[in-house]
């Protein structure tokens, strides 16, 4: 009797390690841009490595909003609504939500303080008008090290007047507000809305700046725009700089941010919020690493060389 009485219980314990082993976290990631957007997809992998690395048992489920393309309220609000609607049918054990439009279209107005965890990724410059954190909201913010870029950027430039040139979009505006507020001077601002407005206010910039900063765009993507790195060659008079590897081949200098940073700091909180940690024990925290590329052809037509020590500790496009 003892011998029938112990097997039932070790197939008992068995079959509650077997449940507990076959029981997947649930990890929703929810993107605000749409697939391979700039450096989406190495976010995303980095991400998924990282969770590989450890013992955690999960499911992931990806949507995009596809906010970037579409610009409209009304679509943004929309997509909000349907990534909300995601969230009731999955029911995560925590939600990803990467870049500014997530946080304020879906976090904000539908899961402040809720039961629901969120880890942002990819909020530009600040979360301070989103409010965060909330007790089920904490992450990381996007910045860009502006400050040092500029201070080098005026050794070689022939005066001190800035200018800033991206997309009509939410991150846009809100980066070039944070970049006048961190470097305590007004730029200049143009956002467009076609790859022929970002020509013409490249072209129109040169005349009234010294120092042009340029966002990354679907308009001046020389991967989809195979005319717009040759253009940008012809047309430079003044220093142009970014802080996007995607920008290279129109910019002379890029202080790039490494988006795998973020997928790597996502990945390790989320293993620690699985494993049981509250997020109000996770502090928001800001990325910190970059690397700087030189563009050798931009750097010829301006007549630039930097001193040897940059070189050195730069990667040179030729």
């Amino acid at each position: 009797m003892r011998v029938i009485f112990s097997f039932f219980i070790m197939v008992f314990f068995q079959s509650l390690l077997f449940s507990a082993v076959l029981e997947k976290k649930r990890i929703l990631y929810i993107d605000s841009y749409h697939l391979n957007y700039g450096a989406s997809e190495d976010i995303i992998t980095t991400f998924t490595n990282t969770l590989n690395k450890s013992k955690i048992n999960y499911d992931l489920k990806i949507i995009r909003m596809d906010t970037k393309r579409n610009k409209s309220e009304a679509f943004k609000q929309n997509a909000a609504i349907k990534a909300k609607k995601v969230i009731e049918i999955y029911k995560p054990d925590l939600v990803i939500a990467a870049e500014d439009n997530a946080s304020k279209y879906l976090i904000v107005p539908y899961y402040k303080n809720s039961k629901v965890p969120f880890l942002f990724i990819g909020v530009n410059e600040s979360a301070k008008e989103y409010g965060f954190p909330y007790e089920n909201v904490t992450g990381q913010v996007e910045v860009t090290l502006i400050k040092p870029l500029i201070s080098l950027l005026k050794q070689y430039s022939k005066g001190s007047r800035i200018a800033y040139l991206n997309d009509n979009t939410l991150t846009s505006q809100k980066t070039s507000l944070s970049f006048e507020k961190k470097l305590g001077v007004k730029i200049q601002k143009d956002f467009i809305n076609s790859k022929q407005e970002w020509k013409d206010a490249f072209l129109r910039l040169q005349e009234t700046s010294d120092i042009l900063l340029l966002g990354l765009n679907t308009f001046s993507n020389t991967k989809k725009n195979k005319d717009i790195a040759a253009f940008v060659l012809k047309n430079t008079k003044i220093i142009t700089a970014s802080w996007d590897k995607g920008n290279i081949e129109i910019s002379l200098i890029v202080y790039s941010k490494n988006p795998k940073e973020y997928g790597q700091w996502a990945g390790k909180q989320a293993i620690k919020i699985l494993n049981g940690k509250k997020l109000s024990l996770i502090n928001i925290s800001e990325n910190k690493k970059g690397k700087v590329y030189i563009n050798a052809r931009i750097m010829k037509k301006l007549k630039i060389l930097f001193s040897f020590e940059i070189l050195d500790n730069s990667i040179i496009i030729k």
